[in-house]
């Protein structure tokens, strides 16, 4: 198990884990993700690999995408600066937590993942389901939101513009 209390500036390579491994990004602590495509979060090894984060997860890296590819649980904030970021093995988001997407960014939702009555999609970015369920339960407030593919599950409310040409 992996604890960030401070600052992490990932800037290459793969960050991976497994046989009931984790990486915990504290509250008050901050993870920069400043990673090229190519490298992901993910599991090699077998097992389970949660990465979860209770701090600010910042996506800063123009015309490139991070996958996590690992269950990704948020009760803090993640800001998605620069560049994209796909969540392709589920997690969930709390009432808490937040992804802020700034203009000309995009954050996808490919597989499983559940979204918390007072959690938050913000920002002039764009929110995509492509595959997967997205669960949602209660009012959850969005700027765009995309489905082209997966299903949109639950009790909840997308306040917001949402644009519907599959799944």
């Amino acid at each position: 198990a992996v604890l960030n209390q401070g600052t992490v500036n990932w800037h290459s390579g793969y960050l991976r884990s497994g046989h009931e491994g984790s990486f915990t990004n504290a509250l008050g602590a901050t993870f920069n993700d400043f990673n090229p495509s190519g490298y992901t979060i993910h599991n090699p090894f077998g097992g389970s690999f949660v990465f979860t984060n209770h701090g600010t997860y910042n996506r800063n890296a123009a015309n490139t995408t991070s996958y996590v590819d690992v269950p990704f649980d948020n009760t803090g904030t993640v800001n998605v600066l620069a560049g994209d970021l796909q969540f392709r093995a589920g997690g969930t988001m709390a009432t808490s937590g937040t992804i802020a997407a700034a203009a000309g960014t995009d954050v996808y939702f490919t597989n499983g993942y559940t979204i918390n009555n007072g959690a938050s999609l913000t920002g002039a970015g764009t929110y995509w389901l492509t595959g997967g369920t997205l669960t949602l339960t209660g009012s959850i407030a969005v700027g765009t939101f995309n489905q082209t593919g997966g299903t949109l599950a639950g009790t909840g409310t997308l306040n917001g513009l949402f644009n519907w040409s599959g799944g």
